[in-house]
């Protein structure tokens, strides 16, 4: 019985009293190191796929046939594919990119290339007008924007279907 009451008094002294503890704050530290320029509400990855990356999807002849590649991006959270932005760009030579979807129509070999967006990974597709299977004879490059959909409401201005001005606005290398 000794006991209990000496916990309990101990458990009411700590709870009816009170501690403030003052502190001084310390001197000032050093500067930091400056970290490399950038925008930390957008995020670019670059891919290069070989033609022995793209798999092929359904059958000549029918109008799910296509070629298609998985881009892996783990950085890619459902945040970005939810509220944000995620564009997708196809390299076309000398630095220049031309977002997704394209349609290159041209008779009988229109192409489509487009692209699906999910958490972690982008998919990019390409479908022939003819429906029979599109060969892939080179290198193909992607860059994949992401903007939090934070940045992209603060800034409703940027016309994000243009990739100069994305690129200018966003200060992208």
């Amino acid at each position: 019985m000794k006991n209990v009451l000496l916990v309990l008094a101990v458990i009411l002294t700590m709870f009816f009293s009170s501690c403030e503890v003052y502190t001084t704050p310390g001197p000032q530290g050093p500067a930091g190191v400056s970290g490399p320029p950038g925008n930390a509400n957008v995020q670019t990855w670059f891919f290069t796929i070989a033609p022995y990356h793209w798999s092929t999807y359904g059958n000549p002849g029918y109008s799910d046939h296509s070629k298609y590649v998985i881009l892996s991006i783990p950085e890619l959270n459902a945040d970005y594919v939810d509220y944000g932005l995620v564009m997708v760009y196809l390299e076309s030579g000398g630095g220049s990119y031309t977002p997704l979807p394209i349609t290159a129509a041209s008779g009988s070999t229109d192409t489509w290339i487009y692209n699906y967006v999910s958490p972690y990974q982008v998919e990019v597709d390409i479908q022939l007008a003819s429906l029979q299977t599109p060969m892939i004879n080179s290198n193909y490059g992607f860059k994949v924007v992401a903007v939090s959909g934070f940045y992209r409401k603060a800034h409703p201005d940027i016309n994000w279907n243009n990739y100069s001005e994305v690129k200018k606005a966003l200060s992208i290398q």
